[in-house]
């Protein structure tokens, strides 16, 4: 297996040594051919290289003057965090005059964001509550907690088991979330369903 190793190695050189003298051969092959393009078109190939060139130029003069005017820009921010003289503004409208003839004038308007300012219910209940279609800010007194009003919800159902449907506690709670009190409803046939509270 050895003894094929190097055979293997001369011949990839030789494959490249092939290569690199088409490549040569191709390179004089195009420059012939380049002297042999009529007139004409060499004229238009070496107008377009100048074109290309003064493209060139004037892209670089460009990017001078977008710095001159970044420049301009950062000193006059810096101009007016300093206090007003008259000889540092003539000296800096001077500079800019001579390096930038015509600029633009760019007009930047302040924005405030319109706030709305929604009302806050802190303290009172909150209609924004998910539960306050129910309660309509109701507080029954006599619950302190949930679990007080759950505890005395049988006694009342069963007050009157045929006209009493159901009963459930809810928090009255403000914007901040802070407990007010507990309301307790009671869903009944009859129309008058707070009278079983009592």
């Amino acid at each position: 297996m050895l003894y094929y190793i190097p055979k293997i190695i001369i011949i990839l050189l030789s494959l490249i040594l092939i290569q690199s003298d088409n490549v040569f051969n191709d390179k004089t092959i195009i420059e012939s051919e380049i002297e042999s393009i009529d007139p004409i078109i060499k004229e238009e190939i070496i107008n377009d290289n100048q074109n290309q060139e003064e493209l060139d130029a004037n892209m670089e003069i460009e990017e001078k003057v977008e710095e001159v005017v970044e420049n301009d820009t950062i000193s006059t921010t810096d101009s007016q965090e300093q206090p007003y003289n008259e000889n540092t503004y003539q000296e800096e409208s001077e500079s800019t005059n001579n390096v930038v003839e015509s600029q633009p004038e760019i007009i930047e308007e302040e924005t405030t964001p319109s706030i709305v300012e929604e009302e806050s219910y802190i303290g009172v209940p909150s209609p924004n509550d998910f539960f306050y279609s129910i309660h309509l800010g109701r507080i029954d007194e006599k619950y302190k907690t949930l679990s007080d009003c759950y505890n005395d919800a049988p006694r009342i159902a069963f007050k009157d088991t045929t006209d009493i449907n159901n009963i459930v506690c809810y928090e009255v709670i403000d914007d901040l979330g802070t407990v007010l009190g507990i309301y307790m409803d009671v869903k009944c046939n009859s129309e008058n369903c707070e009278r079983y509270k009592d």
